[in-house]
């Protein structure tokens, strides 16, 4: 008589490796997104400092990467993880 570990997600049966595996894709598709939304999120980052930064305080143009890059470090500043509840 054979014992395994089974868990029962949506209906069906799954066991303890294929749970770990799902649980993996998930989370590396979510990188991928995050990744790709910044990515497509640099671009009025570069249209805005070429448009706005360069007109007014004339500044030199930035690339895509340097874009992206401004991007990630405001992200990183900016951005709490944390929700303060009163």
């Amino acid at each position: 008589m054979e014992t395994r570990a089974l868990l029962f997600i949506g209906g069906y049966e799954m066991n303890i490796f294929e749970t770990f595996v799902s649980s993996i894709g998930i989370v590396v598709l979510g990188i991928i997104l995050v990744l790709l939304l910044s990515f497509l999120l640099a671009f009025p980052v570069m249209w805005l400092w070429n448009f706005a930064m360069v007109a007014t305080l004339g500044v030199s143009n930035i690339g895509y990467w340097t874009a992206w890059g401004i991007y990630i470090l405001a992200a990183l500043l900016f951005r709490s993880g944390f929700a303060f509840k009163k």
